[in-house]
């Protein structure tokens, strides 16, 4: 309807090329006098954030509902703020269980430790949540050293689903239940 009035009452098919609007070539040389100046309009200066503005950001972020995204941004944060994954109390790593006295027992006494040893061990369902969010990082994560203890991470799955279960490699226990141990570095590695 609006194109029809603008069209005086024609509609785009009627007449051939009707839509086509008329169009002027720019002109692409002109004579330095003529282009005039376009300078740049400067930008607004923005106030750098302070401690205590970052401190109370997050500060309200902590008491909103969900995780807040803002504590992401800075490594620091705020001593009012804790992140969520540290609320939660964690449980020792498994590495802590180590015992000296047990060295050189006979398998049923290491045994009948090991079950009194796990019914002692009580994990919730947060501290597991907190753990991963925690070393979701890997080897970037502080804790991450601390709490691999006792997996069978990508790096030792091929040894341990090829050794014998009658002749056990003790570097690949000690390897997987103690990771720090065997941790590296090198500038080849860190590269």
């Amino acid at each position: 309807m609006v194109a029809a009035e603008i069209n005086e009452g024609k509609g785009c098919t009627e007449d051939k090329c009707a839509w086509n609007n008329v169009y002027s070539r720019p002109d692409l040389y002109k004579k330095i006098e003529e282009l005039g100046y376009v300078r740049k309009s400067k930008l607004p200066s923005i106030r750098q954030p302070t401690e205590q503005d970052i401190c109370e950001i997050l500060f309200k972020n902590a008491e909103m509902p969900g995780p807040p995204p803002a504590a992401s941004l800075v490594e620091d944060g705020c001593e009012l703020y804790i992140p969520p994954a540290l609320k939660v109390i964690l449980p020792k790593p498994f590495s802590t269980l180590f015992d000296k006295n047990l060295v050189g027992s006979n398998l049923p006494e290491l045994i009948e430790k090991g079950i009194s040893v796990y019914s002692q061990i009580t994990i919730t369902k947060e501290q597991v949540d907190a753990i991963c969010s925690l070393t979701r990082n890997q080897s970037s994560s502080k804790y991450w050293q601390r709490y691999r203890g006792f997996r069978v991470t990508a790096s030792i799955f091929k040894q341990v689903t090829k050794t014998s279960i009658e002749r056990i490699s003790p570097s690949l226990l000690k390897q997987c239940c103690y990771p720090s141990a065997y941790n590296f570095s090198t500038d080849a590695t860190r590269y």
